[in-house]
């Protein structure tokens, strides 16, 4: 009897036990995140399930940083993959759209050089895939380079390293490659006659959105990067 009575501990008892305030004690019970059951005006836990409560958050706040490691690399390799997309369909599409016209039956022409203006449009879209993958990745490093983190010190060096040596070209790749292809676009649709005003304005438009994109990226990289020195 005695056992099962030292088992059950009230608000007091747990506050002392957890070495916490009574009123964070109570806050927790009543939102449901501390095991323990109100009985009128009381509360009352059990030892066991306290303890159990307990190594389950240690358990998970060790875990956590392992687990947002794994989504940087999965991060990162999500940003691979999109880069080869975006390669892989602007070639396609500036490669069919180089043909010009085909000509279908005897008297039909089918003229592919609209296509070209997809070219810059898909490869913009897939650089918002990229710079949205970059954040989270950047975002991820960044709350693991705090102590916080629970990452020892050696890896915390490593991060720490890493994050103040990062590759000041990297956020330039994707802005070269979809500038070139924006640039092959237009002179094969005025190789193809088309009207140099439009062209004009639709290429001014997707140059400014582009330039933005790496605006941004740069500018999270700065931002980031200053906390580290």
């Amino acid at each position: 009897m005695n056992s099962i009575l030292q088992d059950v501990l009230t608000l007091d008892e747990v506050a002392k036990y957890l070495r916490l305030p009574k009123e964070t004690i109570e806050r927790q019970a009543i939102q449901g995140k501390i095991p323990g059951r109100r009985i009128e005006e009381s509360w009352r836990s059990l030892k066991k399930a306290i303890d159990d409560w307990l190594q389950s958050e240690m358990k998970s706040s060790n875990e956590f940083p392992v687990r947002l490691r794994g989504e940087i690399k999965h991060g990162i390799q999500r940003r691979h993959e999109f880069s080869l997309r975006k390669l892989s369909f602007c070639v396609a599409l500036l490669g069919l759209g180089a043909l010009n016209k085909i000509p279908i039956g005897s008297a039909q022409i089918l003229s592919l050089t609209y296509l070209l203006y997809l070219v810059p449009l898909v490869a913009i879209a897939f650089d918002l895939y990229i710079v949205a993958e970059d954040f989270r990745i950047k975002r991820a490093g960044e709350y693991l380079a705090k102590e916080e983190s629970g990452s020892g010190p050696a890896e915390r060096g490593w991060e720490l390293f890493v994050k103040k040596h990062d590759n000041p070209f990297a956020p330039w790749a994707f802005f070269i490659v979809t500038v070139i292809l924006l640039i092959g676009a237009i002179l094969l649709l005025l190789k193809a006659s088309h009207n140099i005003l439009f062209i004009s304005i639709w290429g001014g438009v997707l140059l400014s959105t582009e330039i933005y994109l790496l605006w941004y990226s740069l500018h999270l990289r700065s931002k980031w990067g200053s906390k580290m020195n």
